[in-house]
């Protein structure tokens, strides 16, 4: 797999939205440690939608299961 760098630029709304973010989280963390959450949360999300819409095999959703955190994979569960 080839990995392909992606910049994203955030007007002053997001900025806001990202620092609050940062300040909900009682460990410290980086702009892109929330980003990287919200990337999971949302993959998460398609998952169980595509999964319930049958869109995706039993088998495939399982596979995708292992690139999430533990945290997430109790979301797909329920």
């Amino acid at each position: 797999m080839t990995l392909k760098p992606i910049s994203i630029t955030f007007d002053q709304t997001y900025s806001n939205k990202i620092r609050m973010i940062q300040e909900a989280i009682s460990d410290p963390t980086t702009h892109r440690m929330i980003v990287e959450g919200l990337v999971d949360t949302g993959y998460a999300n398609a998952l169980k939608t595509l999964h319930s819409e049958r869109r995706i095999s039993d088998s495939d959703l399982k596979n995708s299961i292992g690139q999430l955190p533990e945290h997430l994979r109790a979301f797909l569960d329920s």
